[in-house]
């Protein structure tokens, strides 16, 4: 979600695959930064309640996805469900 929203691969000041692996398992590292505000690259119209409220869900979401306790990740019909949530915002923002 993190690639999608900025278009640019997370982890690009890593050598390889192996030590984002550590990275992320052993140090509990996740992308950065964390934008406090829509990018460009979503194409979300700008000063509206919902384009916020669909900016916050989407935050939300990713945050949770990369919780370091799995057991607290969302299983896929939560994320499938939250998506269409999503979804739904941006087409009543069209």
């Amino acid at each position: 979600m993190w690639e999608v929203m900025m278009q640019e691969k997370p982890f690009k000041n890593y050598l390889n695959e192996r030590s984002i692996d550590y990275a992320i398992a052993h140090d509990g590292k996740r992308p950065e930064p964390i934008p406090t505000s829509p990018p460009q690259t979503l194409q979300i119209p700008s000063n509206s309640r919902a384009s916020d409220e669909m900016f916050s869900r989407w935050i939300s979401l990713m945050m949770t996805c990369w919780d370091q306790d799995f057991h607290k990740r969302p299983f896929f019909d939560e994320i499938f469900h939250e998506m269409e949530q999503m979804h739904s915002i941006h087409s009543s923002l069209q």
